[in-house]
């Protein structure tokens, strides 16, 4: 695509650097508006932040079409996702680096990457649920992983876009149902 488009810039890095980016954005937005109310602490801003920047590290070669495409061909029946991959690579990053992490802290942020998969186990889930919809969400798919790559691609292809993300992130809030599911 880079020969197509050369402005265009479609590498993992700088997708997950914005998605980190709208991720502190949204949550910056629900604990000013809503933060009192929904219990939003500094560790749920960070969980969510950390949950972005690192939900797309499990990744294999060719993105999608090494998951979707290749893996089926080669390995039948097989049940490897990259969110999954993203949460085996973050626990080997933790082990490797001895990084100081509260395992539950860091049970949370891998249960957020791989919240939208079909090996979630965010459904459990029953304290602020709403926190696993915002990077990647499985039950509507609007998540600001969505609103970084359509935001990139628009703006570096030079493809025209209307669709305003941050108007979402400050007017979004959480209601009760979706506070207790």
């Amino acid at each position: 695509t880079y020969l197509v488009f050369p402005g265009a810039v479609h590498t993992r890095f700088e997708h997950s650097l914005g998605v980190y980016r709208l991720a502190g954005e949204a949550m910056n937005n629900l604990q000013k508006y809503q933060g009192n109310e929904l219990g939003i602490d500094r560790i749920d801003v960070q969980t969510v932040k950390l949950a972005g920047l690192l939900h797309d590290i499990g990744h294999g070669p060719f993105s999608h079409l090494f998951e979707h495409e290749f893996l089926p061909r080669v390995n039948p029946g097989s049940t490897w996702s990259h969110e999954h991959m993203s949460a085996l690579l973050l626990d080997s990053i933790v082990d490797k680096h001895s990084i100081d992490i509260e395992p539950d802290y860091l049970k949370v942020i891998k249960e957020m990457i791989v919240a939208s998969s079909d090996v979630s186990t965010a459904e459990g889930v029953k304290e602020k649920r709403f926190l696993y919809d915002i990077v990647a969400n499985g039950r509507n798919g609007i998540d600001v992983d969505k609103f970084d790559y359509i935001d990139r691609d628009c703006r570096a292809c030079g493809i025209g876009s209307n669709f305003q993300h941050w108007r979402h992130s400050k007017i979004c809030t959480v209601g009760q149902t979706d506070n207790a599911r």
